[in-house]
């Protein structure tokens, strides 16, 4: 089992942001696709863009069975509640309210798959995998 830690940045000050996924495999960072880690950036983004960019970047790192961990709340519960009715509602939340941020959205229901559990993972609080994403996610701007 593959696990990946991404995470999203972004800066007011620059208005640029970042993105990174750690690949982990038996608690160490692997070499694998394009080496231990992965990262890239945006300029007029937001960090809620960019902690979906690291969740598509993830989905696209590999097919086999994968468990996905972020500390956006957002993208957790996008992805595991949320997606399905929007789906159902033609991708809005309520009447005439689309789903911010859809292009992507529709980018990560197109790469999901039976074999990924995403999960959330409290940030800063001292997981070095985590840590090191955001890190990454932050060199950027």
């Amino acid at each position: 089992m593959v696990e990946i830690y991404t995470d999203g940045s972004f800066s007011h000050q620059s208005k640029n942001g970042g993105w990174a996924i750690v690949v982990v495999k038996d608690d160490e960072v692997i070499d694998k696709k394009y080496g231990k880690v992965k990262h890239g950036s945006g300029p007029n983004v937001t960090s809620n863009r960019m902690e979906l960019q690291a969740i598509i970047e993830a989905l696209e790192y590999t097919n086999d069975d994968l468990v996905i961990l972020s500390d956006s709340k957002y993208c957790v519960d996008g992805c595991n509640l949320w997606m399905k009715n929007w789906k159902k509602q033609h991708w809005k939340r309520t009447v005439n309210k689309h789903v911010k941020n859809k292009d992507l959205w529709q980018r990560i229901d197109s790469l999901l798959r039976d074999n990924v559990t995403i999960k959330w993972i409290k940030g800063h609080n001292g997981n070095k995998f985590n840590e090191l994403a955001d890190s990454l996610s932050q060199n950027h701007y």
